[in-house]
């Protein structure tokens, strides 16, 4: 249940709906936290044919996507480890 509304605040605020530009400033800031408001801004570019002004958005992207690949990384061995430990693979 939480992922899910988490999954319904991220469309909500990505942009995918209603335009970012169109949002409150406040949420304006908000959206910015969640990735698929970036992308969504690039695909745009895109789209208008402003591939070059889309370049800073996809370089983010890809770097988000490392980041998110290395935390993960970082997690399963730090669970993996404490499961060695415990002698239990039931952590959470």
């Amino acid at each position: 249940m939480l992922l899910n509304g988490m999954e319904i605040l991220m469309i909500l605020l990505s942009g995918v709906n209603i335009p970012i530009s169109r949002f409150p400033t406040f949420l304006k800031y908000l959206s910015q936290i969640f990735p698929l408001s970036h992308l969504m801004e690039g695909l745009n570019l895109i789209i208008q044919d402003k591939i070059s002004m889309a370049i800073p958005y996809i370089v983010s992207e890809i770097g988000l996507l490392i980041m998110y690949f290395l935390l993960g990384q970082f997690i399963i061995k730090f669970l993996e480890r404490k499961a060695r430990h415990i002698g239990n693979i039931d952590l959470y």
